[in-house]
């Protein structure tokens, strides 16, 4: 019985670290979002953008309005 106790205790230790350190991780990951200026959205946004290799004509002329290019 003590057995299962101690393994239980060590699995949720092991359960809070990964969950502390994703919390950790995502919260880092926002900082640096916020620090660059840009937001989650427009980093999806990009993403999908840049994973078709092309962009939208509207997008890049926005972005050179935006960015005043």
């Amino acid at each position: 019985m003590l057995w299962y106790i101690r393994e239980t205790q060590l699995a949720h230790n092991s359960c809070r670290r990964l969950v502390t350190d994703g919390v950790t991780q995502l919260a880092n990951f926002a900082r640096e979002l916020r620090t660059s200026g840009s937001g989650i959205i427009v980093e999806e946004d990009l993403a999908a953008i840049f994973e078709r290799g092309r962009i939208s004509p509207v997008i890049e002329s926005e972005f050179k309005k935006n960015v005043n290019i």
